[in-house]
C-alpha cells in the first residue's frame, strides 16, 4: 500500500468511486437520496427562483432576481451531492441537469471568475461587500467544492474550470488582506484547502491560511458590524423599492430571517444573549484568534466549518497549536455543550452554543447543517488522528442528529430538531434552505466515511453495507451490515494475492464486548480498558476502540462479528438541569423517543418511564420500513413505545419527548 502524502494524519482515504454503498439501511437510504431527495430538491430550486436567479444573469431568461443573497449557495450544494451520487454509475436525469447547470454557471460567471447573484443583479460593480454577513465567500466554496466533487467522481474539469476561475479571484482579492476581509460564515477555507490537495497549487491552501490566520484579529469589530449592518439594511430596502417599480409589488427584504424557525416558546433575555453574541464577534468566531478559541462558540454551523477548516490546515502543515486548539474545542463540545442525540447548537436566534450544560430540549436549536458540520469537522479529526471517538460520534450523529433532518420519503425536512416538542410538522421547504442539499451532498459522499488504509493497514470505521476496492493492494471488502437493527456485520475480505495486513474494526461506544469469528471459527481477542467519562447527555464516544486483527491473508477471509445490542439507559450530567430526574434510551446507533402517535391517551409531557421494569426490542413490520421499537411500562403498568428518534414527525403533527420522567 502507498504511505500517506503528509506525516500529519494517519490514513489514506479511498477516492468516491472505490466505494460503493448498498444493500442494508444505508443502502436504502441512499437509493431514497439518489432517486427521489435530489430530484424533490432540484424541483423546488426551480419552484422558488433559485436556478433563474443564474438565468437571469446570463442573459437566458427575463426576470427579477429574488431571494436571500446566500441562495445561489443552495444550488451549488446540490450540484456538490448531485456530483457525488455520479460516483457510483451514471444517472440520466441527474447528468442533464448538471450540464444545464454547468452551462449556466458558465454563462453567468464573470471573466474575472466572480458569481454572486445578488450583487451582480441588484450592484452591478459591488464587490465583497459587508462580508460578515452577505456570504460571497461563502456561495463562492460551495461553487469551489462543486466543481471537485465532480471531478472526482466523473474525472470531468467542467465545473472544476469554473471553480479554479472563482478561486484564483479569492487568491488575488485577498492575498495580503487584513481581518477586515476574512468571512463571517467560514466554508471558503475548507474549499481552498480542498482545492489544493486536488490541484497541488500553494496559492489555494496559502489563502485559506491566511483567512484562518486573520480570524479574530479586527478591531472594534461591534462598531464595524453595526456599520456593515445598516449597509445590508440600505440595501435590501434598495431592492425591495426597485422591485416594486420593475413588477408592481415588493416581497420581503432579501436580508436575514431570524423568524422562520422560532417557537412560541425560547429562552428568557435571548434577544440580548444574541445581540452580545452578535457584537462581540462570537456568533461569527471573530472574537479571538484561532488558537484561543478552545471552547465552541457562536453560530454552531459556522463553528463546525471553522473547526473542519482548522484541522485540515492541521494535517496539511503539522502545526502542533492548532491540534491543541480542536482536541480541546472537541471535547468541550462533546463533553458540556452536545444532546443526547449528538444535536448541537441550545439557543435559537444565535442558532449556536450556549453556555456549558444549557441543554434545554425545548429550547434546542440543534440545526440539522450544524449536525453535518460536527460529521465534516470528526471526519477531519479522525482522519489526523486515528483515534476512535471521532468516528463513534459520526456514526452517532449520521442516524440521529442528522438524519432527523430529512423524512422518510426525502420530501419533507426539519430545520431544527429539538428533544422535546408539543407537536412540530415536517415542511416541503425553508425560505433558508440550506439543510436539504447540505444532508444530500453528505450522504452522497457517505462512501468517504467507511475505511481507510495507510501502509499495511485498513481500518473500518462504519458498518455500512458497502464495497471498496484498495488498488494499489490488491484488497477488495464487502461489507454486510445489520445495523442499525441487528448487531451481526459480516465483513469478506479478498486479495489478489497473499500479503500481510492488519486489519482494524471499531468497536463502537454503544456495544459491550463482541464476538468474533474467522472463516467460521472463533477467535479470541485481547479488551482494552474502555474509560468511564462523564458527558453532559451521557453518550460517551470515548468508550470505542479498534480491534486488530494482523495475519497474512490469503484470497478471500470471511470476519463475522456481533456487537451487542443491548438497550441503554442515558442519565444526563446532574448540571444539566432540563434532563434531572429523566431518562433517555438507545439501542446500538439509535436514539429513541415516544412520540403521541404510538401513544394515545399518554400525555407526553408527563409521561414516566417505570427503570424498574423490563424494557423489549421488539420488530416491527408496520413501522417505518421494518424499524426496531422499544416498549417499556409507565408506573402504573401501561405500555410505552418508543420509535427511533430520526423517525418522528413523518406520520403528521405529533408532540415527542427523548428524555422522559424516571420513575423507579
Amino acid at each position: 500500500m502507498s504511505k500517506t502524502h503528509s506525516s500529519h494524519q494517519r490514513f489514506n482515504e479511498l477516492p468516491l468511486t472505490a466505494v460503493k454503498v448498498s444493500g442494508g439501511f444505508w443502502g436504502g437510504r441512499c437509493a431514497m437520496n439518489r432517486d427521489h431527495a435530489l430530484l424533490y430538491q432540484w424541483d423546488q430550486l426551480e419552484q422558488t427562483g433559485r436556478v433563474d436567479n443564474f438565468r437571469f444573469i446570463a442573459g437566458t431568461k427575463p426576470g427579477f432576481r429574488k431571494g436571500f443573497f446566500y441562495n445561489d449557495s443552495d444550488v451549488h450544494k446540490w450540484a456538490e451531492a448531485a456530483a457525488a451520487i455520479l460516483a457510483a454509475g451514471p444517472h440520466q436525469r441527474l447528468e442533464k441537469i448538471l450540464d444545464e447547470y454547468i452551462t449556466v454557471i458558465r454563462r453567468a460567471q464573470m471573466n474575472d471568475g466572480y458569481i454572486f447573484t445578488y450583487n451582480q443583479f441588484h450592484f452591478p460593480g459591488d464587490r465583497w461587500k459587508n462580508l460578515q454577513i452577505e456570504h460571497e465567500l461563502y456561495t463562492h466554496g460551495h461553487l469551489i467544492e462543486a466543481g471537485i466533487t465532480l471531478m472526482e467522481a466523473t474525472g470531468m474539469n467542467d465545473l472544476l474550470e469554473l471553480s479554479r476561475r472563482a478561486a484564483d479571484l479569492v487568491v488575488r482579492d485577498f492575498t495580503g488582506a487584513g481581518p477586515s476581509m476574512t468571512p463571517g460564515h467560514e466554508e471558503i477555507e475548507i474549499a481552498l484547502i480542498r482545492l489544493y490537495r486536488a490541484t497541488g497549487e500553494g496559492a489555494y491552501l496559502e489563502t485559506a491560511r491566511h483567512f484562518l490566520e486573520q480570524r479574530g484579529r479586527m478591531h472594534f469589530f461591534g462598531l464595524r458590524l453595526i456599520g456593515q449592518f445598516f449597509s445590508q439594511s440600505r440595501r435590501a430596502g434598495a431592492i425591495a423599492k426597485k422591485e416594486k417599480l420593475s413588477t408592481g409589488a415588493a416581497s420581503a427584504p432579501a436580508g436575514f430571517d431570524f423568524t422562520e424557525n422560532l417557537t412560541t416558546t425560547e429562552p428568557p433575555f435571548l434577544k440580548l444573549r444574541a445581540n452580545i453574541s452578535f457584537l462581540s464577534g462570537k456568533f461569527f468566531q471573530q472574537h479571538r484568534p484561532i488558537r484561543k478559541q478552545r471552547s465552541p462558540e457562536g453560530h454552531a454551523v459556522r463553528w463546525g466549518y471553522l473547526a473542519t477548516a482548522m484541522t485540515m490546515l492541521y494535517r496539511e502543515t503539522g502545526d502542533r497549536s492548532i491540534y491543541d486548539t480542536l482536541t480541546e474545542a472537541w471535547d468541550r463540545m462533546v463533553r458540556r455543550r452536545m444532546y443526547v442525540t449528538g444535536g448541537i447548537g441550545s439557543l435559537p436566534v444565535i442558532e449556536g452554543f450556549g453556555r456549558d450544560y444549557e441543554l434545554d430540549n425545548r429550547y434546542a436549536y440543534c440545526e440539522t447543517c450544524a449536525a453535518l458540520a460536527s460529521i465534516f469537522w470528526s471526519r477531519e479529526m479522525l482522519l489526523a488522528t486515528g483515534e476512535a471517538r471521532y468516528a463513534d460520534l459520526i456514526e452517532w450523529q449520521l442516524y440521529n442528529a442528522a438524519s432527523a433532518g430529512i423524512a422518510l420519503d426525502g420530501r419533507s425536512y426539519l430545520y431544527r430538531n429539538p428533544l422535546d416538542s408539543e407537536g412540530q410538522t415536517r415542511r416541503p421547504w425553508y425560505a433558508t434552505a440550506c439543510c436539504p442539499s447540505n444532508i444530500s451532498r453528505a450522504w452522497a459522499s457517505l462512501g468517504k466515511y467507511i475505511l481507510t488504509f495507510n501502509n499495511n493497514d485498513v481500518w473500518i470505521h462504519q458498518y455500512i453495507g458497502s464495497t471498496a476496492v484498495i488498488g494499489a493492494a490488491g484488497v477488495r471488502i464487502t461489507i454486510d451490515s445489520g445495523l442499525p437493527w441487528d448487531g451481526r456485520v459480516s465483513v469478506l475480505l479478498h486479495v489478489d494475492k497473499p500479503v500481510e495486513l492488519t486489519l482494524h474494526l471499531r468497536v463502537p461506544s454503544w456495544s459491550g464486548n463482541p464476538s468474533l469469528s474467522i472463516n467460521g471459527k472463533p477467535a479470541g481477542f485481547d479488551i482494552p480498558e474502555r474509560p468511564d467519562i462523564d458527558t453532559a447527555s451521557g453518550y460517551s464516544p470515548y468508550r470505542a476502540w479498534y480491534l486488530p486483527l494482523r495475519r497474512r491473508w490469503d484470497k478471500e477471509t470471511t470476519i463475522d462479528v456481533v456487537f451487542p445490542m443491548d438497550i441503554v439507559f442515558h442519565r444526563a450530567h446532574r448540571w444539566v438541569k432540563a434532563d434531572r430526574g429523566k431518562v433517555a434510551l438507545s439501542r446500538g446507533p439509535l436514539v429513541y423517543c415516544l412520540e403521541s402517535t404510538d401513544n394515545p391517551g399518554v400525555k407526553i409531557p408527563e409521561a414516566a418511564l417505570d427503570t424498574g421494569r423490563p424494557v423489549a426490542a421488539r420488530h416491527s413490520p408496520s413501522h417505518f420500513d421494518g424499524a426496531w421499537l422499544l416498549q417499556g411500562s409507565d408506573p402504573a403498568g401501561s405500555t410505552l413505545t418508543f420509535i427511533p428518534y430520526y423517525c418522528w414527525a413523518n406520520r403528521g403533527l405529533s408532540a415527542m419527548r427523548v428524555w422522559v420522567k424516571e420513575k423507579e
